[in-house]
């Protein structure tokens, strides 16, 4: 935006420049292949040998070979740091639904477990579901459960040991299990003395409660007192016990038949009770006879925030805490009301749900109050090789709960999911899986040749896995020398234009006819591969024993280190270094042998006289003779480098204004990477003219072009190459003449 401008002087305007070009990543592998456990067909990040070995397992000894292994191993030995692994396999893991409690013969799933590792193994693990209580767990460590030893006549008043109880709190009389299962939910009056209780409400007929137990339970206050004066203003009452109210409480005025709502202010200290509004006019005088009574209203439908009658020491938000799913029931004269919700907060002595109440829940009495109890599960995994199972408490179905069940569960043999499919029928309110054991099925172990065969039969399938993952930049298929399966990699790799692929030469190939007919099927002018000759000799980790291995993990290790050392880079050729790990090679040629292979594009693999450890001999593309550009592997790998990093940063011109302003930026901000790159050695001149251009005119974008909403870039870039062959001219020299020996 222009500066606005006034008195004559000297403004200052900011501008924002185009945000500097960062390089992009070249050293992030990806390898397919198979091997002993792990995800299937699923790219799975490996950032070290420990981190394959736990998601995949490590060398494999048994036929047909698989090549994964070792290739990672040689890629983190040699400098990688990150790369993509993608598992080929047929196997299938062991699983079982979770049922939902739905009920009937085909309950729908509400989850499901599998076992972490395929096969027939799998079978043997089980899964037991047993409901929990968070609520019901912690309320005992709050006040403890007492057996009740007497109850009085009238049965208001209960004898126990030390209870601990105040007015207002709600308590569950459980029956003696040898006499029944009955319970009452009732609300404490006062506490006298240490061993008795007395109750608002007399207990109702019929059962007897001694012997039971006196348990700790959560409800919705109930509370009434008598009212002894109203104020001339009509908005503060005078009451026997103001303690137990606190503003926001929702009250009932009660005078015989007649009813009043009102919702409480303040409370004083002459037990007052100061109210948000006057009482109606028209309504009774609650401060005239001995008949009138404030009372807690009623849960009505729609209502979120439910004062709780509880021990002031209890902390909600441990018990009831955010997420939490509650069952809020009411059981009176053999009938049962109830339902599920969430717990939105919770905090002090009060809880707000997530939805306002769909039913509504008397307090007009003390006896068989509602209750509130939370929803859990615990989870229990078993298998034949534990000495003890896995076990995972309080587990909840909502995402809010701190014990949600998709982070909570980390089982090191199952896995828990939710059902892919639509339920058949609605599910229930409680979302738990309904309490069983479930023994596991249908797992089916690996066949590793037929995973072969299908790579071989459709490698284009398992490339496709990796177009997602952009930060990938070198591909290999360890040991898979089968001509379509090479070239579906280049085909990959030149499509995507972001990525190289290491081949392998086939095993035990000759330096003669071999290599040239494999060379001649994986020849490609774009320059996107690079073929290396022979395999390695390098050791087995698992039997101890040297064997021979295709190359192409350990080169790309190669690759990732020559790229990341300090002074060099992706302009620097993967080559004259040696490969760490390997012992020597499957076939050590002379130069007389390599030279033919090396002017065709094969990278030889040698051991020089004096040395023990193979060096890479070569920095060539399979380009070969098809197309000069691009026949050194660091010009491709440069070029790719410098075309993402501009591609992936300069997103932000995409729909600006197509004018010279934007043409001046994109040129600044291209010059200065490009800038960057000729000081790193990357690109060729004393100068940066002389390295490199960049043009943005209207020569190239005329009037049509814009209007097509295209803009078009032309850089010229001048590569450093290899020095692949240097050549010493030597010669006598007398002083003052020249002899050059050719």
């Amino acid at each position: 935006m222009a500066v606005q401008v006034s008195y004559p002087g000297v403004y200052n305007e900011e501008f924002t420049p185009g945000a500097p070009i960062e390089g992009v990543g070249t050293s992030t592998a990806a390898f397919i292949g198979t091997a002993l456990q792990g995800p299937i067909e699923k790219p799975t990040l490996i950032q070290s040998w420990d981190d394959f070995k736990r998601v995949f397992g490590g060398f494999i000894d048994e036929r047909p070979r698989s090549y994964l292994a070792p290739a990672v191993n040689g890629f983190f030995v040699n400098g990688g740091t990150a790369c993509y692994v993608l598992r080929v396999g047929g196997g299938k893991m062991s699983f079982k639904n979770l049922d939902s409690r739905q009920g009937g013969r085909n309950p729908d799933p509400v989850l499901v477990a599998t076992a972490r590792l395929e096969g027939t193994s799998g079978d043997a693990i089980s899964v037991q579901v047993v409901d929990q209580s968070r609520s019901e767990s912690n309320l005992p460590q709050t006040i403890p459960t007492q057996t009740i030893t007497n109850i009085a006549n009238p049965p208001r008043t209960l004898t126990v040991a030390n209870h601990g109880y105040s007015g207002g709190e709600i308590v569950r009389l459980v029956e003696d299990p040898a006499q029944g299962n009955n319970e009452v939910a009732v609300v404490v009056q006062q506490s006298v003395g240490n061993n008795q209780l007395d109750l608002v409400d007399a207990i109702p007929p019929g059962i007897n409660y001694t012997n039971g137990s006196l348990v700790l339970a959560l409800g919705p206050k109930r509370v009434r007192v008598q009212i002894t004066n109203v104020s001339q203003n009509r908005q503060q009452l005078t009451v026997t016990d103001n303690s137990q109210f606190v503003p926001g409480d929702r009250l009932v005025l009660i005078q015989g038949g007649n009813q009043v709502s009102v919702v409480v202010g303040s409370t004083g200290i002459n037990k007052t009770v100061d109210l948000v509004a006057p009482i109606p006019a028209g309504s009774p005088n609650f401060g005239q006879g001995n008949n009138n009574f404030a009372q807690t209203a009623d849960l009505v439908q729609g209502q979120r925030i439910i004062t709780l009658g509880m021990p002031s020491s209890l902390q909600l938000n441990q018990i009831l805490p955010r997420g939490t799913i509650i069952k809020i029931e009411q059981k009176s004269g053999g009938r049962t009301i109830s339902e599920i919700a969430v717990v939105a907060s919770s905090g002090g002595n009060s809880i707000t749900l997530e939805t306002g109440l769909k039913k509504s829940y008397s307090l007009a009495s003390a006896v068989n109050v509602p209750t509130i109890t939370s929803l859990e599960f615990k989870l229990i995994v078993n298998d034949p090789t534990l000495k003890e199972p896995e076990k995972f408490e309080f587990l909840s179905m909502h995402p809010n709960h701190p014990s949600y069940w998709l982070s909570a569960v980390q089982s090191e043999f199952v896995v828990l999911a939710e059902p892919t499919a639509t339920p058949n029928n609605p599910l229930p309110d409680d979302l738990r899986p309904a309490t069983n054991t479930y023994q596991l099925a249908q797992g089916q172990d690996d066949n590793r040749s037929a995973a072969l065969g299908m790579v071989r039969g459709n490698p284009v399938k398992f490339l496709d896995y990796l177009k997602p993952i952009d930060e990938i930049s070198l591909v290999a298929i360890p040991g898979e020398t089968d001509k379509v399966v090479q070239q579906a990699i280049i085909v990959h790799c030149e499509t995507m234009q972001d990525r190289f692929a290491i081949l392998d030469s086939k095993p035990d190939s000759q330096p003669g006819n071999g290599i040239r007919a494999q060379f001649a099927d994986v020849r490609s002018g774009k320059g996107f591969a690079a073929l290396y000759y022979p395999w390695i000799i390098a050791r087995n980790l698992l039997t101890g024993k040297d064997e021979p291995l295709p190359p192409s993990g350990h080169l790309a290790g190669i690759y990732a280190r020559t790229d990341s050392e300090p002074g060099r880079g992706v302009h620097v050729a993967p080559a004259n270094t040696n490969i760490r790990g390997a012992l020597g090679l499957e076939k050590s040629l002379t130069d007389a042998q390599q030279g033919p292979l090396n002017m065709m594009g094969v990278n030889v693999l040698r051991i020089f006289q004096g040395q023990s450890q193979p060096v890479v001999w070569g920095a060539r593309t399979t380009a070969g003779d098809l197309n000069r550009n691009w026949q050194y592997i660091t010009v491709r790998r440069l070029f790719m480098f410098i075309e993402e990093s501009i591609q992936e940063n300069i997103r932000w011109a995409v729909f600006q204004p197509n004018n010279l302003q934007l043409w001046q930026k994109l040129k600044r901000t291209i010059t200065e990477f490009l800038t960057r790159v000729w000081r790193d050695g990357a690109l060729f001149g004393k100068t940066q003219e002389d390295a490199f251009y960049v043009r943005i005119d209207e020569a190239l974008n005329p009037v049509s072009t814009q209007k097509l909403g295209r803009l078009y870039i032309e850089i010229g870039l001048r590569p450093t190459y290899p020095a692949e062959f240097i050549i010493v001219r030597i010669g006598v020299w007398d002083g003052g003449s020249e002899i050059v020996e050719a």
